[in-house]
């Protein structure tokens, strides 16, 4: 009877549909801030007709070894400014397609001790992916322009406020600010 439920239950699990991301709102004088946030992607394809899910589109458009085990495939960040629509997005897509496989992977600063511990466990040298490494890049969000606004970055000699960064204000995720 317990496997059987939990058979039943894993096979309904795997059909379930998405559940609509979560999202807050704020304004804050010229702009507003919205958060997106879901589970993580998905870890088989689950494409359905003509529509590709977002585990193939990531497959597809990423030129990385693999897809980090846990993608936030939904949260996003958005800054909208209010007067001329231009946003800036903050999602997981666009920073991953700025991974450079070749030359920024980092290794996790444990992985060599681990590993040479380890040297007579001949499973560990033929492990097919490399999963002691995490990703970087340079993804600083996805300029969105409006109605023949156009944002662009330039470079400025104005620096940041230092009283302000020297504040001991509270450190939030980018969901909590809409709460404050």
């Amino acid at each position: 009877y317990y496997i059987t439920n939990n058979l039943r239950m894993a096979v309904r699990a795997k059909e379930l549909p998405i559940r609509p991301a979560q999202e807050n709102k704020i304004n804050l004088g010229n702009w507003s801030l919205q958060t997106s946030q879901s589970h993580i992607l998905r870890s088989q394809c689950k494409c359905n007709g003509n529509a590709k899910c977002n585990h193939c589109v990531y497959g597809e458009t990423l030129k990385i070894p693999d897809l980090p085990e846990m993608t936030f495939d939904r949260n996003t960040l958005t800054l909208s400014h209010v007067n001329s629509g231009c946003q800036i997005l903050l999602n997981t897509l666009d920073a991953l397609k700025l991974v450079d496989d070749k030359n920024d992977i980092i290794k996790v600063s444990y992985s060599e001790e681990w590993l040479a511990k380890r040297q007579d466990s001949s499973h560990i040298k033929n492990t097919p992916k490399p999963f002691d490494w995490t990703f970087s890049t340079s993804y600083s969000g996805t300029l969105l322009n409006s109605g023949g606004h156009v944002l662009s970055i330039t470079p400025t000699m104005e620096e940041p406020d230092q009283e302000k960064l020297l504040r001991r204000d509270k450190i939030l995720y980018h969901t909590e600010f809409c709460n404050v």
